[in-house]
């Protein structure tokens, strides 16, 4: 298996990441920060979180608009 205290990988400089608690803390962090951007759907004129974009274009909302235009 390996040495729990320098498993980054490869890709990653390992002086940067220390352990698996800090290296999942970095991933949580560049998440969190991604998910709070803004999105813009132009069908239905309305601006949402990019995390709540999934749920959005799945909404009966955004799918009847959708329907109409085509």
């Amino acid at each position: 298996m390996g040495d729990a205290t320098n498993t980054c990988d490869k890709k990653v400089d390992r002086s940067r990441c220390k352990s698996d608690e800090e290296r999942r803390e970095r991933y949580l962090a560049k998440h969190r920060r991604y998910g709070n951007k803004s999105y813009t759907c132009e069908l239905c004129v309305v601006v949402i979180k990019q995390a709540a974009k999934a749920k959005h274009v799945k909404s009966v909302k955004h799918l009847k608009l959708l329907s109409e235009t085509e």
